[in-house]
């Protein structure tokens, strides 16, 4: 099963933009009216199938499929002559859409009378744009011109072969931008949980220094800091940071020694 391209923006705008050439070619004095005959045909063909209990039966399948051969025929003998006629004056969209041609026209035709077209249809074309010499033959399959003289100079061979990658990145299913979210850990590291028991036991001895001395009336943080542990460094600005320290491990030997309300 074909790989189908995604929407993306570069590959929007292609494919709208081939269907609008092909929009466009009805406009030709000889296109118009055969378009016209070829979309009429396919109406009558599909009528008759119009209110009918499907799923059919086999016998009814087969009675249905007599009944329209006349006008399937008709269809498919004006869709033979509007496709030799865009071929012959609007060569560029035979270029692009290759032999996919009929199902594009398919698509026009069954979106003009309010039906819905086969699922697979307009999944692929033959070239990215009809001055692009690069061609897909079949599935993984392309042709790509190594003679220079394909296209018209090296700047349009870059452009060419850059159609190319944006088609090949439209296969390719979408990759979020960014750094991939981390899953969560139902569990904490086994360093999380020894710096957290570490820092809860020196937090509830600094409380409870802090608290003797509360009842004696005193208040000296380098007491505080001995009774937990830590050296009391000569150093003005690491002694500024020990004090910082000793203060927030008392703030949480206060909230780990009260209970919750």
């Amino acid at each position: 099963m074909a790989v189908i391209p995604r929407n993306t923006e570069s590959f929007e705008k292609r494919t709208a933009a081939r269907l609008q050439d092909l929009q466009s070619a009805r406009k030709h004095p000889a296109i118009g009216p055969a378009w016209e005959r070829a979309r009429t045909a396919l109406f009558r063909a599909v009528a008759h199938g119009v209110e009918k209990p499907f799923p059919l039966s086999q016998a009814d399948s087969e009675v249905l499929w007599a009944e329209s051969a006349h006008d399937r025929a008709v269809h498919q003998d004006s869709l033979h002559q509007l496709l030799m006629l865009i071929r012959q004056h609007a060569p560029d969209l035979d270029l692009a859409f290759g032999a996919q041609l009929v199902k594009f026209v398919g698509i026009c035709h069954f979106a003009e009378l309010g039906l819905e077209p086969h699922p697979e249809w307009g999944e692929s074309v033959a070239r990215l744009s009809p001055d692009n010499p690069i061609e897909r033959l079949a599935e993984n399959v392309y042709y790509i011109p190594e003679d220079v003289s394909a296209y018209r100079d090296a700047k349009h061979r870059r452009q060419c072969l850059l159609e190319l990658d944006g088609y090949f990145q439209a296969l390719q299913p979408a990759i979020p931008r960014g750094r991939p979210p981390k899953e969560p850990s139902e569990t904490p590291r086994q360093g999380q949980i020894k710096q957290d028991t570490e820092w809860d036991a020196k937090a509830l001895t600094a409380y409870q220094a802090s608290q003797e001395q509360k009842e004696k009336g005193q208040k000296d943080w380098k007491a505080i800091a001995t009774a937990v542990g830590f050296k009391v460094p000569g150093d003005k600005r690491a002694r500024k940071n020990l004090r910082e320290k000793i203060g927030r491990l008392v703030y949480s030997g206060r909230k780990l020694s009260t209970p919750p309300e």
